[in-house]
């Protein structure tokens, strides 16, 4: 019997800190010793089995593992069958290798046209203190659009009216309306504050996360 599914939740999870990549893509997958698994246990200590015979194909993408077999069938997220072609890839060239030179976490997730990216620089993850850690999270969702700035030694800022959501030569570029509703000090309806977060991150992953989140952005400004 084949276990047939359609997408609904893509989430795609980069750690350059922890070494593992996690996708939900109508199952469940982590990397471990450099390839991908199938997780059966994802919300308690990961129950990893081995994936067989996982091909990738126009509509969908199959695969068996522990004598059962998997039909996962695509939704309208264009990048869902990009991220089933990386399982694929990644599993035929049996490695992935996360060179820490690199310093950006990555935590995308989208269901209907719902969207959120989260982007964590790593090279403050060892300082305990929270005022000096530094990310970037843009979140469009049933209740509201927001994009979230932490910036080293600074407030964390807030703000519900983006103009501009682009990537240009690796580069993230937001443009937000109005004021940083978490600073009291800042009421001015037509003010604009630009933010730029560079991606840092390996050539293996970067093209994907990239394509991944401006797919995201078509679904927030339109």
């Amino acid at each position: 019997m084949t276990h047939k599914e359609k997408i609904k939740l893509v989430k795609f999870e980069f750690s350059i800190t922890w070494e593992y990549i996690e996708i939900i893509l109508g199952e469940k997958f982590k990397t471990f010793n450099n390839i991908f698994h199938l997780n059966t246990t994802p919300y308690q200590d990961a129950n990893l089995q081995k994936i067989n015979d996982y091909v990738v194909r126009d509509k969908f993408y199959t695969f068996s593992s522990q004598g059962e077999d998997f039909e996962i069938s695509y939704n309208k997220f264009g990048g869902s069958k990009k991220i089933a072609e990386f399982i694929s890839n990644i599993n035929n060239q049996n490695k992935f290798l996360f060179n820490k030179s690199y310093n950006n976490d990555v935590k995308i997730q989208t269901k209907g046209n719902f969207f959120s990216v989260r982007l964590e620089d790593t090279s403050y993850y060892s300082d305990v203190n929270v005022d000096n850690k530094k990310w970037l999270i843009i979140d469009y969702n049933k209740y509201c659009c927001f994009v979230q700035i932490k910036n080293p030694l600074s407030p964390q800022q807030r703000f519900e009216k983006i103009k501009t959501l682009k990537i240009i030569e690796n580069t993230i570029i937001v443009e937000c309306m109005g004021p940083d509703v978490w600073n009291n000090t800042d009421s001015n309806p037509n003010s604009i504050y630009s933010y730029k977060w560079e991606l840092n991150l390996q050539p293996e992953v970067r093209s994907l996360i990239e394509s991944l989140i401006k797919e995201g952005f078509n679904k927030i400004i339109r």
